[in-house]
């Protein structure tokens, strides 16, 4: 007895607390490409792309992988023509996805661009600015932006613009914010954002959480020299529903899961102290389908993960929309917590193939099932706690993912001893 009300007590405090939050982290399916941290992760022709990075024994990419829903993964290309790198930027410009710098054997400065993934033009092979690493770059005023950055082991505050990607102006040589690397960047409102990262030099590394912004990129302003969150680097922003985010990041230790977000860029708030997702730096990340998503990165003793995790609810941000039914949620559960069997009922839109997934908190595929639904009504799958082999899930929490002709819905469920 005393240890079902433990159990209950839990698993209560558990599902409170993701209410309070109102964001949880739901895994995809575990994608095929490589294990691999300091990658980049753009939103280019309506999908989502892998592209770089390095694994835990220093080996660099050059692959180039993408999707539709952050399960499906495609390669696109084995070995794109640009080196192997990891830690360089991309942006899209002009109807083109663009890559450009990063580390491998050297720092690189050269850039590149492409239309469909696979095939690559080299737009210059030697760019005005010094080769580097950890650097920022954004598309504002309909022009590259490339800033900061690891420079032969220099850290930069250096400026640049082009709107060709082979000419390259000089906005400013020292920027008023110190030179680093590692920080996390974005355009939000029509300004450049430039957050935290490492500044390096004398006997101690530097984390920072200040937080600037420029209407021009060459006049910078200071928004808070000391952000909410603990200062960091290889943290990930992006930009969704009007909202700057920020997850993850490292400060030698701890390495961080937790997730912030600001609406004037100075006042942070927590949407979450501690993601379901591993804490982890040097991660991709990205803002698509309306949801924020978290892919890869370095952890703990060295780990380099390959997962994929996106967000279910905002955490402080006001869900828009009805469901997608017209009225009825696309999911619903019999009992949550449950302990036996739970029927899990789903309403997808339309008509076809509903699929319907469980996953535990590390991704892992527990048990799924395909119902041909001839009509567009709802599909009743019931869970007896088991997996796909017919052993005894152990009690925990569990996601479950819907899908069904483009439409995807999720859930999360606790299981009971």
């Amino acid at each position: 007895m005393r240890k079902t009300v433990f159990q209950f007590a839990m698993l209560g405090l558990l599902l409170f607390s993701s209410l309070q939050a109102r964001q949880t982290w739901i895994p995809a399916m575990p994608p095929p490409w490589a294990a691999r941290h300091c990658f980049v992760t753009p939103v280019y022709d309506g999908k989502l792309w892998v592209l770089g990075g390095e694994d835990a024994m220093g080996r660099s990419f050059n692959d180039v992988w993408c999707t539709t829903n952050g399960s499906g993964w495609i390669r696109v290309d084995s070995a794109a023509p640009w080196a192997p790198r990891f830690r360089l930027t991309s942006a899209v410009l002009d109807d083109k996805l663009w890559i450009m710098g990063g580390g491998g054997f050297g720092s690189y400065n050269d850039v590149w661009n492409t239309t469909d993934g696979d095939s690559w033009v080299q737009v210059t092979p030697a760019a005005g600015w010094a080769g580097r690493k950890g650097h920022c770059t954004v598309v504002f005023d309909n022009k590259l932006w490339l800033f900061g950055g690891n420079a032969g082991g220099a850290m930069m505050n250096d400026v640049w613009y082009s709107s060709d990607g082979a000419n390259w102006i000089q906005a400013d040589s020292t920027a008023p914010w110190a030179a680093r690397g590692g920080a996390a960047s974005v355009v939000w409102r029509d300004t450049i954002w430039l957050m935290g990262g490492v500044v390096t030099g004398g006997p101690q590394i530097q984390f920072l959480n200040d937080v600037w912004f420029s209407a021009d990129g060459a006049n910078w302003t200071l928004a808070t020299d000391s952000a909410g969150w603990v200062p960091r680097r290889g943290m990930s922003a992006v930009v969704l529903r009007d909202t700057l985010w920020l997850m993850g990041g490292n400060a030698s230790i701890p390495i961080f899961s937790d997730v912030w977000y600001t609406v004037n860029g100075r006042d942070w708030l927590t949407a979450t102290p501690a993601a379901e997702w591993l804490p982890r730096w040097n991660h991709g990340a990205a803002a698509y389908l309306d949801r924020l998503w978290v892919i890869g990165g370095w952890g703990y003793l060295g780990v380099v993960f390959q997962d994929v995790w996106f967000s279910e609810g905002l955490g402080g941000i006001e869900e828009q929309g009805p469901p997608p039914s017209g009225g009825a949620p696309p999911l619903t559960l019999s009992s949550n917590p449950f302990r036996g069997t739970v029927l899990i009922s789903c309403r997808p839109p339309g008509t076809g193939a509903a699929r319907l997934a469980i996953r535990s908190r590390t991704g892992a595929r527990v048990r799924s099932w395909v119902d041909q639904r001839p009509a567009a009504d709802r599909t009743d799958f019931c869970w007896d706690g088991r997996d796909d082999a017919g052993r005894l899930a152990p009690a925990g929490v569990y996601f479950l993912s819907l899908e069904s002709k483009g439409f995807s819905a999720t859930a999360k469920v606790a299981k009971l001893d």
